[in-house]
């Protein structure tokens, strides 16, 4: 019997989305996707689904698109004539180069593409994307990164408890801070009750959710605030910059390409002691100069 395939079930880093952009521009399946990635395809599927950017139809008022339910509309009697008996979106528009009924049925529905309502879900590779006047999804990988991030910030921010237990901590933890015990104390001796850690404790204190102040915490108010760091993440640009330029790739490149000479540029530096020097090295493959 084969074994399954186990996946890391890890959240997709930068450069992997940047993969999924090139292999849906390349118009690359989710499987094939997956298996670069060693990932699920399903979870190329749901990534893409879920951060995809949306782009609306340029709506006009005075030519608006086809009707979603052109083909299998029946409709009579929407106009003025009441002695026409032809279905309304048999009646065109010279003009504006559409059916009357666009701009006269009130069950109008906006076209959608099929192509973003099933696989891929995205027009990354669609050849119809200039002339196509309906709503467009591109799948970016900047865009769905930075969303990514700020959904893995916004939902570790807040509370994690429930009002019956932030009442019950407020009820055990803000009477006995008042008698001058410590919220170290506190928790060695109640711990068991306690459905949190210390140091959340002190994070509940500080945010304003108890009775119980930070004034009420002897030394917290001597305590000098420390600024917070703010982690410095790699821009995009710099992480996609590698790809394809490693020397790993060269290599590659070299089995497949056995007949194309090759010629390696280094650059030599002087000291490392304030030395300003340098000089350029040229090695020609071919002719081992």
């Amino acid at each position: 019997m084969p074994k399954k395939k186990e996946y890391d079930h890890k959240h997709l880093s930068t450069s992997q989305r940047i993969h999924i952009e090139k292999g849906l521009n390349d118009g690359l399946s989710f499987a094939a996707i997956a298996r670069k990635l060693d990932k699920h395809p399903s979870t190329i599927a749901k990534e893409v689904k879920k951060y995809r950017t949306l782009q609306p139809r340029e709506k006009d008022p005075k030519k608006p698109a086809r009707c979603a339910l052109f083909k299998e509309c029946s409709l009579r009697f929407l106009c003025d004539k009441k002695d026409c008996v032809k279905m309304c979106k048999s009646c065109y528009d010279v003009k504006l180069l559409v059916s009357k009924c666009s701009y006269l049925c009130s069950e109008y529905r906006e076209p959608q593409c099929a192509s973003i309502s099933k696989a891929p879900f995205v027009c990354n590779h669609c050849a119809r994307q200039r002339t196509c006047n309906k709503e467009k999804a591109y799948y970016i990988a900047q865009n769905a990164d930075q969303s990514s991030q700020e959904l893995l910030v916004s939902c570790r921010q807040g509370i994690n408890q429930a009002p019956a237990d932030i009442a019950m901590l407020d009820t055990l933890i803000s009477p006995l801070l008042a008698q001058g015990q410590s919220l170290a104390h506190i928790y060695a001796f109640h711990g068991h009750e306690i459905p949190c850690s210390r140091k959340t404790l002190y994070n509940y204190i500080d945010q304003g959710v108890f009775t119980a102040k930070n004034i009420d915490l002897r030394r917290k108010v001597r305590y000098k605030c420390k600024p917070r760091k703010t982690g410095t993440r790699v821009s995009l640009a710099a992480k996609e910059f590698p790809i394809g330029r490693t020397y790993e790739d060269f290599q590659k490149f070299i089995q497949e390409n056995p007949d194309i000479p090759v010629v390696e540029l280094d650059t030599v530096e002087g000291g490392r002691d304030n030395s300003t020097q340098a000089f350029l090295t040229i090695f020609f493959w071919n002719c081992t100069l």
